[in-house]
């Protein structure tokens, strides 16, 4: 994967000394993680991937989903992830999930 494939796919060029990286925003978006606001700012209902999912289920993604960070990484060539301050199995699979959506974007784009 090349730069430009990486930023064509959403990502965002980031270096600091000897680290290289190509970071990934908007991962609520790229899950499929989606929301309708009631007039007071709550949720109101939520989807994921099209499909009607509960409002504490989607509290539960959405805070998942704030503290979590992916990028890929241009000077070992693969892409990496934080889960934020107790990873479990469940981020995990979401961040591979994310991950593999970023990649078939990157193949499906070149």
């Amino acid at each position: 994967m090349n730069l430009k494939a990486l930023q064509h796919a959403g990502g965002r060029e980031w270096f600091y000394y000897h680290q290289y990286r190509v970071y990934f925003n908007r991962l609520k978006q790229r899950y499929g993680l989606a929301f309708e606001y009631a007039a007071t700012g709550g949720i109101a209902r939520a989807t994921l991937n099209g499909q009607p999912i509960s409002v504490s289920e989607a509290r539960e993604l959405s805070a998942c989903l704030d503290t979590m960070k992916i990028w890929f990484d241009l000077r070992d060539r693969s892409f990496h992830h934080k889960l934020g301050d107790q990873p479990d199995c469940r981020k995990v699979a979401i961040a591979e999930a994310i991950i593999s959506g970023i990649k078939e974007e990157i193949r499906g784009g070149a």
